[in-house]
């Protein structure tokens, strides 16, 4: 057995092998499931690596088991969902636990969270929120703060007291004008995405305008706000997309992934810019998802799903 200090310092470097793998993305396969329903963000793997849900334009929830050497996807469970009194709880979004695959969350259009059990592979417990929700994080730490990224703004959830929201998260406009801030009112800025960090201590947002923000927790601080924008392209729909964080030890030499019509793209949180992009098979992604033991780059748009190769990468091109 290795000694604690030694453990710590192999664990660092596999986390910085996994950031500096970010630039070289190659050899993207499909995978072989049904279509997806493009306007929103359903699809998620779980911690593992092995499971991946997915709700389809047939109104059905479905998980997949995926092959570990070979892209394939044998579909293990089914669900449709369920008609209420006023219509069918179509999902929004979909988000697994962090640390483990016995529980997952959706929200849907009727305004509520659902915890499902996946054994059973039917809804455990919901309850309201007031709004829609077109992003879901749960904090990997306590397993218990669960942030919604909502129309305009993050609003938090504390999953054992679900009568009313913990915090609604606002950005804020700084005392003295900065060169990246531009002159649109903040009010209509878009949520399309949200991400906890591995340890629970931030929360990233990004908006629809490429504008990104850090909150720290528990604390719930504003730490960062970014705009993204030069040089790429607005996303102004109301779709939301799937981010993924490349963590390093040291959180500003982590890496922001991100999807940017038929490419990929990675913010570098040390330099505060777009650093490259990576082109995708297909033409318009929506979803980045890491398959961290596999090195692998799970990416999704209307026309396919695919996994990518994430290779060896030249330091230099990133920090």
């Amino acid at each position: 057995m290795l000694p604690f200090g030694v453990h710590r310092r192999l664990s660092a470097l596999q986390q910085t092998l996994h950031a500096n793998a970010a630039s070289v993305i190659s050899n993207d396969r499909v995978l072989d499931i049904p279509e997806l329903d493009f306007e929103e963000f359903m699809i998620d793997l779980d911690c593992t690596g092995d499971l991946l849900l997915c709700a389809h334009s047939d109104a059905c929830l479905r998980m997949y088991q995926l092959g570990r050497l070979a892209p394939e996807a044998k579909a293990i469970r089914l669900a449709k969902f369920r008609n209420s009194v006023d219509g069918l709880a179509y999902p929004l979004c979909l988000q697994w636990f962090p640390n483990d695959n016995k529980r997952f969350m959706t929200s849907d259009v009727k305004e509520r969270l659902n915890i499902w059990d996946t054994a059973s592979f039917v809804t455990a417990s919901s309850f309201p929120i007031g709004g829609d929700a077109f992003t879901i994080s749960i904090c990997p730490v306590s397993g218990q703060e669960n942030l919604v990224a909502g129309i305009s703004h993050p609003v938090v959830w504390d999953l054992r007291r679900t009568e009313r929201p913990a915090k609604q998260l606002f950005l804020q406009r700084p005392k003295k004008p900065l060169e990246d801030w531009d002159e649109e009112p903040l009010q209509v800025e878009r949520v399309i995405g949200g991400k906890f960090t591995s340890d629970g201590r931030r929360f990233i947002v990004m908006y629809d305008s490429r504008r990104i923000a850090a909150w720290a927790f528990p604390t719930m601080t504003l730490k960062l706000q970014r705009c993204m924008h030069r040089g790429i392209q607005p996303m102004k729909y109301e779709a939301a997309v799937r981010i993924e964080i490349f963590e390093e030890p040291c959180f500003l030499k982590s890496l922001l992934i991100y999807p940017v019509l038929g490419s990929v793209g990675i913010f570098s949180f040390e330099k505060m810019k777009v650093v490259t992009f990576h082109s995708i098979r297909e033409s318009y992604v929506q979803s980045c998802i890491l398959r961290r033991k596999f090195n692998q780059l799970l990416t999704y748009s209307y026309e396919c799903t695919c996994i990518s190769d994430l290779g060896t990468s030249v330091l230099s091109k990133i920090h």
